[in-house]
């Protein structure tokens, strides 16, 4: 549910930047989210059967995916220079999400947790940071770079 709100927070930003791109500008964002497919496909086929609740799990994993490629996109499209806190907004949060996962479900080791807890701690800051500039971000009328 958390990531369907950032999903929402952000789409003002979404409808507002031009998606015209050739392919050479979507081959990071997709080559970051395969990259992270295969590690959560990895995940998935470790502990399938200690899933408390897959028609839970599903959605918010497609919408963990969406976020981190729109974290990701985003800022190769809107250029506004506080745009780059999406890259450690997303950065984290595909930290986090694994991390969590690996300690919940596969190993239950204190490092594991620890790197958790402070991808989370810079998630939420950078997070916080960007939803107060964001109107600032909407109302920039100036090209960059």
């Amino acid at each position: 549910m958390a990531t369907f709100s950032m999903l929402y927070h952000i789409w003002p930003l979404v409808k507002r930047t031009s998606f015209k791109t050739n392919w050479s500008d979507l081959i990071r964002p997709f080559l970051g989210l395969l990259g992270i497919l295969f590690i959560f496909w990895e995940l998935i086929l470790m502990v399938f059967k200690n899933l408390p609740n897959f028609y839970i799990f599903f959605p918010a994993l497609v919408a963990l995916l969406v976020w981190i490629f729109f974290c990701s996109i985003m800022p190769a499209k809107d250029k506004h220079p506080d745009n780059f806190a999406l890259y450690f907004i997303g950065g984290s949060m595909a930290v986090m999400a694994p991390t969590m996962f690996i300690y919940e479900f596969l190993w239950s080791n204190s490092i594991i947790l620890y790197l958790s807890l402070i991808s989370m701690f810079l998630l939420k800051i950078f997070l916080v940071w960007y939803l107060i500039n964001l109107d600032k971000i909407l109302c920039s009328k100036e090209e960059y770079f």
